[in-house]
């Protein structure tokens, strides 16, 4: 279901083979069942010309050039790439959760690389991302967090509208 788009770049994904992305003149699909299906990949990446796309392997990140808007990054490509295997849970299901870092800022300004002092764009979240699929609308729902040893640090009670059916 490409019809009537001409694709740029073609790119498997790292973790999961089923994966793959194309890059065409009007933006990124994904295909979740290798290839037999097609969907838009919307995001926030306008309409323009993918002209390649790049896994980084060890953030798991998408990196795009694009023609047009230069290089736009997908963080955390975890809910893609597990989406099918998600959907197959009877009720919910918790996604791989990416590395967090613990940031410790002793000034505001980064001394080292000042650049040319001119910024752009949006960095990743500081906090932990938790993602996870509802299949079917829950009464209620908790997620635990624990330590190494399985010793609970956190609990969290999760809203009425976060166990309705969705990522």
């Amino acid at each position: 279901n490409l019809h009537g788009e001409s694709v740029k770049t073609l790119t498997e994904d790292q973790r999961n083979p089923d994966v793959l992305y194309a890059g065409t003149e009007t933006g990124i699909f994904l295909s979740l069942d290798r290839g037999r299906s097609w969907r838009r990949l919307k995001a926030n990446l306008p309409t323009v010309r993918v002209d390649e796309i790049t896994l980084h392997p060890r953030d798991n990140a998408m990196l795009v050039a694009t023609h047009g808007r230069a290089i736009w990054i997908l963080d955390h490509l975890e809910p893609i790439q597990e989406y099918a295997a998600a959907k197959a849970a009877p009720e919910a299901k918790l996604y791989t959760i990416p590395a967090a870092l613990e940031w410790k800022s002793k000034m505001s300004l980064n001394y080292e690389f000042w650049g040319h002092q001119y910024f752009l764009g949006e960095n990743p979240s500081y906090d932990a991302l938790i993602s996870y699929q509802v299949n079917a609308a829950l009464g209620d729902a908790k997620i635990r967090i624990s330590d190494a040893s399985g010793k609970t640090v956190r609990e969290l009670t999760l809203a009425a509208r976060q166990l309705q059916p969705g990522i």
